[in-house]
Order: C-alpha cells, then structure tokens, then sequence
C-alpha cells in the first residue's frame, strides 16, 4: 500500500494558534542576494524528491516538501512505532541519523509534534547552522525526532518543509500532546528554513523542475530545488497567479482569520478524452503528496476511463490499475487561463510490492469540504515557482522530456 507522506491538511480540525517563537532577523550578504540550485534524489520509484541538507557536520536526505513548514531529521534514539511494526525497518526511512554536533544549541522552552495525513513525528527542538548548496544558516531551528508514526522512502531521514510559517507545528513546554490532531493545536510560529533564508539574503522565492526517472527505477536522478532562481531546464511561458487563501481551512487554524497557508490555486478546469470533466476547485500544491488528489466524483470519472478502468481500494482508499493500463487521453488542468497536460507516464505509479495504482486520488471530506491537491504527478510536467515576496505561483510547462 502506498506508505509515503502526505499533507496533514485533510485531517485540520478546530485548532488554536498562539504566540511567536523569536525570529533570527539578519543582514542580508554584503555581496548581494543568494542563490542556490541543489539536484534532487528521486525516490520511491519517482514518487518522492529529496534534497542534500547539511546540519552542523552531518549531511542528509530530506524529502522536499511545499505543504508542511517544519524541518527535522531523526535522531540517533529514535524509535518506530508504527502498529504492526517490531523494528526501526517499520518506517521505512533512510539510515543516517542525526547526532548532536559542537555548534548544537537546545531550545528549552518548545518541541515538535508534527501530525501529517500517515502519522505523527515527536521530538525536540534545536539550532544548528544548516547549509543547502552554498547557503549557510546559522542558528536554524530544526526538530530531532525521537519518535515516528510515519513513514519513509527507505533514502530519506526527514522532512525540509518550505510552506508559510504559519504551518508550523511547534509546541510550548507548558503543551502535553502525543499524536494526532492533538498536534494541531497551541502552535507556536518561528523562523522557518525558506523564511530564514530570505532573512539571510536569499532572493524571496524558490523553483522547482521534478524529473520523471525511468519507469522501475527505484531511485535516480529528480532534478532541481533553486533557491532565489530559476531551475535549469528548458520550458514555456510562466503564467502567474496569485498564492490564495485556502478556503477549505478553518479560520481557526489560521488565528482566527483569513490568511494565507498553503501554496494554493484555482483550477479552472480538468480535461480528457477531449471533454471537460470539472467546475473550478481550489488545490494545493504539494510537492510531498506523490498524487492529484481531485474531488471524488472528478477522481471516479477519470480512473472510470482507464483501459481497463481503475477500481476503487477500499482498504487503502486509492484506485488500483493494471501496471500495464492506458490511462485516458490528453489529461489537462488549466490553471490562469492556461491547459497543462500531463504525461500518460505521471498517470500511474508502482508500489514497492509491485502493484500499480493511479495517480488521481479521491479528496477524503474534512470538516464537510473536499481538500483538492496537485502533487508529484501533476509537477513533473511544469516548472513551479513559489515567490514568497509577491505572494504568488507561477507555472511553465516544460518543453523538453524531463529524464
């Protein structure tokens, strides 16, 4: 069964957010801004990317990811605790762990509890100088985790989150919480990884090109993470639209009002087979969610119209295809007036055990609203820029065959 991350956005309930963890504001470099391009792991069977993050003296692979803010890697103590499972061998992550360097500062008054969409990681908090490529961060607040629920890409031992701060899930001392939803709430905010990096002088954005790998690689080559420019690959026009309010959050996660939390866009449309299947949704991008996760009466007609059609898993809730089906034809999803096709490649995935399921996921209901999301399926066919400064995304097809 599909085992990687995914967004804890489905499983938001009423949740309060209190108080600001101090932010280390710095001077920009003398020399200007910075910038950064970092090559990507792909994982998973091109399911999952990961990025080289240096912490202190150790360098590891960290699952890249636009829907979640923190970043923290596992410690040497750490346990896997996952039901059914009897040994660290449960979670499937990577081998490297964390050990605590000469340059590691504790912070004494907070720990991470961080619930995703597959389980919980728990463990505390610290500063290290992080270095991603040629930029250096010193002081970066990271968690050591000494407890995971989730799971890995048996190459990664974390997660580096680049989503707005508010996403957070830092804790007070004074918070007792051990999993779940209990999680989402009493957050504290502080200086997260891309946030630290703009104070650092790092130009206020970041790119992203996904490469789609051969087909039964498990690993390979992923392409690009840049940091303040663009990723070098070929590719159209940009379209540019705006970073929008995600309207499925309650106000309650976001303070009490109306803010901006996740990279999220209106999709105008989805098509294929030549006809148009949707009404505009509201998705978020999400580069740790390796599926479309579209609203389930769109999710049903698509998957209906592979060769042989998909059939609904009830067990793990996703829609299982032949490995060798023909996923429908010319699939489109237009987003700022503009048609982005996606690959017949992107349309199906393997598992680990060798079964075959589709990309396009039904939207569980939360909180009586459907939570769409585009993920590693639908950014292997584009370039995706993030700009933090501007609040806004822009997208460009690529116009050459990513390997």
């Amino acid at each position: 069964m599909p085992t990687i991350k995914k967004s804890f956005a489905t499983a938001v309930a009423s949740v309060a957010f209190s108080g600001l963890l101090p932010s280390l504001h710095v001077q920009a470099h003398e020399n200007g801004k910075t910038s950064a391009v970092l090559p990507l792991k792909a994982a998973y069977y091109g399911n999952t990317f990961n990025a080289e993050v240096t912490l202190g003296d150790q360098s590891f692979e960290l699952l890249v990811d636009t829907g979640s803010a923190d970043l923290w890697v596992l410690g040497d103590d750490w346990e896997c605790i996952r039901k059914g499972a009897d040994a660290r061998e449960g979670c499937d992550f990577g081998t490297e762990t964390y050990s605590p360097s000469s340059t590691y500062k504790p912070v004494d008054y907070a720990w991470l509890g961080e619930h995703y969409g597959n389980g919980d990681v728990i463990g505390p908090l610290g500063r290290e100088t992080m270095r991603l490529g040629d930029i250096t961060i010193p002081n970066q607040i990271f968690g050591v985790i000494n407890s995971s629920t989730t799971v890995g890409d048996r190459v990664n031992t974390g997660i580096m989150g680049l989503g707005h701060p508010i996403l957070a899930q830092a804790h007070p001392n004074s918070y007792h919480a051990t999993s779940g939803a209990e999680l989402l709430v009493n957050r504290i905010a502080y200086n997260t990884v891309f946030w630290h990096m703009i104070d650092r002088g790092v130009e206020p954005y970041y790119a992203l090109a996904l490469d789609r790998g051969s087909l039964g690689q498990e690993t390979g080559k992923g392409g690009y993470l840049s940091f303040g420019t663009l990723s070098p690959v070929d590719h159209g026009p940009f379209i540019t639209v705006p970073n929008e309010v995600t309207k499925a959050i309650p106000r309650s996660f976001t303070d009490g009002k109306r803010k901006i939390s996740f990279w999220t866009v209106t999709v105008q449309s989805v098509s294929w087979d030549d006809k148009t299947g949707s009404k505009p949704f509201q998705a978020i991008i999400d580069s740790g969610n390796w599926a479309n996760v579209l609203p389930p009466k769109l999710a049903s007609r698509i998957n209906a119209a592979f060769e042989p059609p998909g059939k609904l898993d009830k067990k793990s809730g996703y829609f299982k295809v032949d490995c060798d089906a023909t996923p429908p034809a010319d699939v489109k999803f237009e987003i700022g007036n503009q048609k982005f096709s996606i690959n017949s490649a992107d349309m199906i995935w393997r598992d680990w055990d060798g079964s075959c399921y589709s990309t396009v996921e039904g939207a569980e209901t939360s909180l009586g609203v459907d939570i769409a999301f585009l993920g590693v399926a639908f950014l292997k066919n584009v370039v995706s820029v993030f700009d933090v400064g501007n609040e806004e995304i822009r997208l460009a097809a690529r116009t050459e065959e990513c390997p």
